[in-house]
């Protein structure tokens, strides 16, 4: 038998493997490094890496592999660890050019990131033979026909690893000769000749489980009409094996019209998306069979909206006592922007019900089908399980009126304050110049105020709305008064960043006033775009001493080489511009000191050369390349400079 990644370890904890399929590489009959035709779980090993080693730190899991190892684990821009790290809740970080793994968090985290981590090595060799030993209550698994192998998985694995980030999961295909886990299985496939199967083994929370499990059950129903849901149908059938806990968990079914089941599902699956979070409830759809999965009241509230949303194509809707429900907020709309804030074909509501995951319906009589809206005014009613997601489309609905019908919402918006620590809502009156600094051009510079701080922020006319906890309200409106600052002082603003946690300061020692303009990019194109693309508020301004410096604000801290944004990323991306500009001011200077040693002929020649090199400039500008115009790039041929040369005598 071959050796195993699992076996000698302290614990004792085993695992399966799947096909190189489940990882993203590429259906394979035989491997390209010679392994062995079979894996089994229960074999010990000579040639393990030294991860199997206890390691000295109690608190930490350090995990070292051979270059073969690395490599693997860590694929395609580091997915495999980041699904580690979602399914197991730990902390994890590749160091030591990917060979060594440190692992922090609980226990029982690193003890799960430690076991999934051997679950993807085991992959390195297939078919994996997985028995009940290697399971410890957190695998679901789904039966895979043949035929739909392909769809499922995708192009090198693109498919599996989408519902591994959606859910926080890990995917793989295995062996299983276990009885301890029942794998969802459908009925007889006719389209296939052979009938034969294969395994997806999910590990994960209980809840992520569920959901990619009926992610997979999906897929396989739309290759197979009928081969989940006929079950549902006949035999009450859920498919569900693992018991809820001390939870009321548990899964319920609604049948619904075949015609109506592209609106219920949505483009891309937006409108099922948008359910699941206003709901909190896991919702799928097997043919025209809405599976929800949840605790008792996720599962109320979704069967709830689903019938909400469809009666919505066959007249108005009527609800008990909205004002009464926790999970409604009411909003009063004018009977002639109603048709503005819906939008042709729901395309408004749509937009803003995807955003924060709520659901949007009005009450009664609003002038659909053609009919003319009505003078009075109609409620509409915001549906979501999240009081910050309904706060934020209140405000979005809000911002819309008053646009339409100037003067509707902010005459009864008044100043606001608040002392709670936890969610609540501020509002500060502005002066029309005010707001429209903060704003920005199509609302920029709010949305980084906004994503910055972790805050709500909008405005209703000239009311300023902050909402979220203490910390993130309290940081909006220092972020704002800073900015207002620099509106005072005509551009130059000025921040004391003394006893703050939230901002990392960037000094520009020795560089010129045009190489901060190379940082900053030409009218702060560049300043602005590393802002959006990591989520955080960049200014210059001076300190306490009147130093000038950059200042990346930003609650999230992130990390250096990761695509979650954060102030370390910003950083880094500022630093790179930093020295590209005082590597452009040193090659400029030089070039300055050759000319001037250059006789008349030869400045002739470098004047040709010089407009060579402004067109090739010019023809980058016209691509649409920002850092052409701001900053030029060493590795280009031709080495002169983008300037142009003092007249010749």
């Amino acid at each position: 038998m071959s050796p195993t990644y699992l076996a000698n370890c302290n614990r004792r904890q085993e695992c399966g493997s799947s096909r190189s399929t489940s990882r993203g590489r590429g259906r394979r009959e035989n491997s390209s490094r010679g392994q062995r035709p079979g894996h089994d779980c229960n074999e010990d090993v000579s040639s393990c890496s030294e991860a199997d080693a206890e390691p000295p730190d109690p608190d930490m899991i350090t995990m070292t592999f051979v270059p073969e190892e690395a490599a693997f684990l860590q694929g395609n821009q580091g997915g495999a660890i980041k699904s580690v790290a979602r399914a197991s809740g730990a902390r994890v970080k590749l160091r030591n050019h990917n060979r060594t793994l440190d692992i922090a968090g609980s226990p029982e985290a690193r003890s799960l990131a430690w076991r999934y981590v051997k679950i993807i090595l085991a992959q390195m060799q297939w078919p994996v033979r997985l028995g009940d030993t290697e399971i410890d209550g957190d695998c679901s698994m789904v039966s895979v026909p043949e035929v739909a192998i392909a769809l499922l998985t995708g192009t090198r694995g693109v498919h599996l690893r989408r519902l591994e980030e959606e859910w926080g999961v890990i995917l793989l295909f295995v062996e299983y000769h276990g009885q301890g886990v029942h794998p969802a299985t459908g009925g007889v496939c006719q389209d296939s000749s052979t009938g034969r199967s294969e395994t997806l083994a999910i590990f994960g929370p209980k809840r992520g489980r569920r959901g990619a499990q009926l992610a997979a059950m999906n897929a396989i129903e739309s290759e197979l009409p009928g081969f989940f849901s006929d079950g549902v149908r006949v035999d009450d059938e859920l498919y569900e094996d693992f018991d809820g806990g001390s939870e009321d968990w548990g899964t319920s079914t609604m049948q619904i019209k075949e015609s109506v089941v592209p609106y219920a599902w949505g483009k891309n699956g937006s409108t099922r998306k948008k359910l699941m979070r206003a709901s909190g409830c896991i919702m799928q759809l097997l043919g025209n069979i809405v599976i929800m999965s949840g605790t008792a009241q996720e599962r109320s509230r979704a069967q709830e909206y689903v019938t909400m949303l469809l009666e919505t194509l066959e007249g108005p809707v009527y609800v008990d006592s909205p004002e009464a429900r926790a999970d409604v907020t009411i909003v009063h709309v004018p009977g002639p922007v109603v048709g503005f804030v819906t939008g042709v074909r729901r395309e408004s509501l749509g937009r803003h019900e995807e955003e924060w995951g709520v659901l949007m319906v009005f009450l009664g009589h609003h002038g659909q089908r053609g009919c003319p809206p009505p003078d009075s005014v109609v409620d509409l009613l915001i549906f979501g399980c999240d009081e910050r997601s309904r706060k934020g489309a209140e405000i979005n609905i809000l911002c819309a009126i008053e646009f339409k019908s100037a003067g509707f919402c902010s005459a009864w918006l008044s100043e606001k304050t608040s002392d709670e620590e936890g969610f609540d809502e501020e509002r500060r009156l502005m002066t029309q110049v005010q707001v429209s600094y903060v704003l920005g051009s199509k609302g920029a510079i709010r949305k980084q105020l906004a994503v910055a701080s972790g805050a709500i922020l909008q405005f209703v006319g000239t009311v300023c709305c902050i909402a979220g906890t203490g910390p993130e309200r309290q940081r909006c409106k220092r972020y704002i008064g800073w900015l207002l600052s620099k509106l005072n002082r005509n551009g130059e603003a000025s921040i004391d960043t003394r006893g703050r946690d939230d901002v990392t300061e960037i000094y520009f020692n020795g560089v010129s006033n045009k190489g901060v303009g190379i940082v900053t990019g030409r009218g702060g194109k560049t300043l602005w775009g590393i802002a959006v693309g990591t989520g955080t508020w960049c200014i210059i301004a001076g300190d306490h001493n009147a130093i000038e410096r950059l200042c990346i604000f930003s609650y999230h801290k992130g990390s250096w080489n990761g695509d979650d944004g954060g102030r370390r990323r910003a950083e880094r991306l500022f630093r790179d511009q930093l020295k590209e500009a005082k590597r452009y001011i040193q090659m400029e200077n030089s070039q300055n000191g050759l000319y001037a040693g250059r006789d008349t002929g030869s400045n002739r020649e470098l004047q040709r050369d010089s407009e060579r090199s402004s067109c090739c400039m010019r023809r980058d500008d016209h691509s649409g390349n920002a850092d052409a115009r701001d900053i030029w790039h060493p590795g280009r041929r031709d080495p002169s400079p983008p300037q142009s040369l003092p007249p010749l005598p």
